[in-house]
């Protein structure tokens, strides 16, 4: 207890040089928990995003379908028979599924009879994509698909925004679909435009059309799905879910796919962020270490006739030695839960801010700036970064410990 009181008072006496070393370590831990509470807002963001867009928390296919190999349109599709039993097998965690989304990919060719141009097309379950997220795509103008209650059995059809520029049509015209069947013929059929979308990214609204997905097996010609797509309520029950399901499945030709697997963009947005805060990290810590360090060996070298009269007046080696390293204790322990409170309040008011970051690469929509809170993490971080300054004024304890009175006492 003797230890710390003096600990206090002489961090009290040395303001200046205890303070320049406290904010490298309130900059320090900040830095980190304002990277790391960002870097994790992202990863939730962007993985909820693909997710609730699209991807779904897994998926059920046949791998050759994934691969798509196949020498005719749905060769390896799930049969409406094969999808009722799939259906039935899901049924065992209807506590856990939101919904169920069947999908149909084709292709083909768009026209609007002047122009024309190849498309990439998929067939969904409006009411059920909707009930999974309201908002699968953002529309730019018109309404999505199955909004239409007066006929709602008509033909229609969404598209990207970046395709409709390039027939020029507008919500209410007419286009003309036109793919190869499962049989090898060519079919047409024209649908009217309810819509107009855009997903974020250029080269993805150059060639996706939406229809319904009766629609789409219409123009195929078959009751073969492409995939089906499950939605949870919870995004942490995912994985477990989804390598049951595919345990189950292992005598089927089809296999359930986790939708981290199904996001390569996502997985390269982990990798770089983690190794970006891996970098970052380190930085960090050399200088919190050099701060220490430089900061603790000055002050040695300032106070050593007063270690010498500690010494005189009955203080140990070890005394010194816990002296030296209970101020750094103090300092770092103090600095942090400074630097805890400001970054928690700072990310708070950010948060509420709607501040807008900048379109990333080959999108076209911003996102808003957030940061996850990282509570557990904050307190490691702020043990680490403890331990850390304890570790770098080691050696100058040592030295203050080891000074003989008489040299101490003369200086």
């Amino acid at each position: 207890m003797k230890i710390v009181k003096f600990a206090i008072i002489n961090l009290l006496r040395n303001k200046k040089t205890n303070f320049t070393t406290a904010l490298l370590i309130i900059f320090g831990t900040s830095a980190l928990l304002f990277a790391l509470g960002f870097i994790k807002m992202s990863f939730f963001g962007l993985g909820e995003t693909m997710v609730r867009q699209g991807i779904g928390h897994f998926q059920i296919m046949n791998p050759n379908e994934k691969l798509s190999k196949g020498d005719y349109p749905l060769e390896f599709g799930i049969s409406s028979s094969d999808l009722s039993k799939i259906k039935t097998l899901l049924n065992e965690y209807e506590d856990d599924i939101e919904t169920i989304m069947p999908r149909l990919n084709f292709s083909g060719i768009i026209s609007n009879a002047d122009k024309s141009t190849i498309f990439l097309g998929k067939g969904v379950d409006t009411q059920n994509e909707s009930v999974f997220s309201s908002v699968f795509v953002k529309m730019e103008d018109g309404k999505n698909l199955g909004l239409d209650f007066d006929n709602p059995k008509k033909n229609e059809l969404i598209l990207g925004s970046k395709l409709a520029q390039i027939l020029d049509l507008k919500v209410g015209d007419t286009a003309t679909l036109m793919i190869n069947t499962v049989d090898g013929a060519i079919n047409a059929m024209d649908a009217d435009v309810s819509g107009i979308f855009s997903t974020g990214k250029e080269e993805i609204d150059k060639r996706l059309i939406m229809v319904p997905i009766d629609m789409a097996k219409e123009l195929m010609r078959t009751d073969k799905i492409s995939k089906l797509v499950v939605g949870l309520y919870k995004t942490e029950n995912s994985i477990n879910i989804s390598q049951d399901i595919k345990q189950k499945l292992q005598d089927t030709p089809y296999s359930s796919y986790f939708w981290e697997d199904l996001a390569p963009f996502y997985r390269g947005v982990v990798n770089l962020y983690n190794t970006f805060f891996i970098f970052l990290g380190g930085i960090i810590l050399i200088v919190v270490i050099s701060s220490v360090l430089g900061s603790v060996s000055v002050s040695v070298a300032q106070r050593t006739s007063e270690f010498g009269m500690l010494k005189a007046n009955g203080f140990s080696t070890k005394d010194i030695m816990l002296l030296v390293l209970s101020e750094i204790f103090v300092l770092s322990l103090v600095s942090v839960i400074i630097s805890l409170i400001i970054t928690h309040i700072s990310m708070s008011i950010i948060n509420v801010s709607d501040i807008q970051m900048a379109p990333p690469p080959g999108s076209n929509q911003g996102y808003p700036l957030l940061f996850d809170h990282i509570w557990l993490e904050s307190v490691i971080i702020a043990i680490v970064i403890v331990l850390i300054s304890l570790f770098a004024s080691i050696r100058p304890s040592f030295i203050a410990s080891r000074l003989k009175i008489s040299d101490a006492l003369r200086s």
